[in-house]
């Protein structure tokens, strides 16, 4: 258990490395012009360029090495909407089901025991899993497609949970696909947006006051379920 903890420290570590790096490169992008250059250079490899950009979205969805909005956006910039979104979405697809197949294959056995006593420890957790796992077709699907929307969970931590616990491959795969589309076409939006901010400041203002007050909504819900579970647990 202690060398459990020691990885995770060095995981969280790493992480928080990772996300300083891409924070300062993009910095670094926007300062020297290549944010608005690399576009452009998709857009003239041409046939390739479509390649390029289905490749980078696949390995921003294994690796989260940049925004994936600004990703998105680069390829609706290079190639038009409808078709950036197309091969945003098939990348983000792609990536998906790779961390699927991985950790159906690797983390479940490597991990096996870990991810009991994590089961053990959360209940409520281990109630869900068994629901996701041993569920039919739409059961699991409704489940699996609701935690896909949800923005606050992490897209490749529900790939990987999803693997290693034994979900059917078809409940996933629908889900995923119904789940994914809005999110893509969301941030492919967002994306052309931002790369084009002096153009769309407006409809950018908007959308980002938009998300201010659907998440203060969703934070003084939460709050208000939680002050009503503490009322509850005081009377018993």
């Amino acid at each position: 258990m202690k060398r459990w903890h020691y990885y995770q420290r060095y995981a969280g570590a790493g992480l928080a490395i990772i996300a300083l790096v891409v924070g300062i490169a993009i910095v670094w992008f926007h300062r020297t012009g290549l944010l608005w250059a690399i576009p452009r250079y998709i857009q003239h490899a041409g046939f390739w360029g479509i390649w390029i950009s289905y490749g980078l979205v696949v390995l921003q969805s294994i690796v989260p090495y940049a925004p994936f909005a600004l990703v998105a956006g680069f390829n609706t910039a290079a190639h038009g909407f409808f078709i950036g979104f197309m091969v945003s979405f098939a990348g983000v697809i792609t990536g998906n089901l790779i961390l699927f197949f991985l950790a159906k294959q690797i983390v479940a056995w490597i991990f096996h025991g870990k991810l009991e006593s994590v089961w053990d420890k959360h209940p409520k957790l281990q109630v869900l899993r068994k629901k996701v796992v041993h569920a039919k077709f739409w059961p699991a699907f409704s489940i699996l497609f609701i935690l896909r929307v949800q923005p606050w969970v992490p897209s490749s931590l529900l790939d990987i949970l999803s693997g290693a616990t034994g979900v059917k491959f078809k409940p996933f795969f629908f889900s995923t696909l119904a789940g994914q589309a809005p999110t893509v076409a969301a941030m492919a939006y967002l994306g052309h947006r931002l790369l084009n901010f002096h153009k769309y400041k407006r409809e950018i203002i908007l959308f980002f006051g938009i998300a201010l007050v659907m998440g203060l909504v969703y934070l003084f819900w939460w709050l208000w379920r939680k002050r009503r579970a503490l009322h509850g647990l005081k009377r018993l």
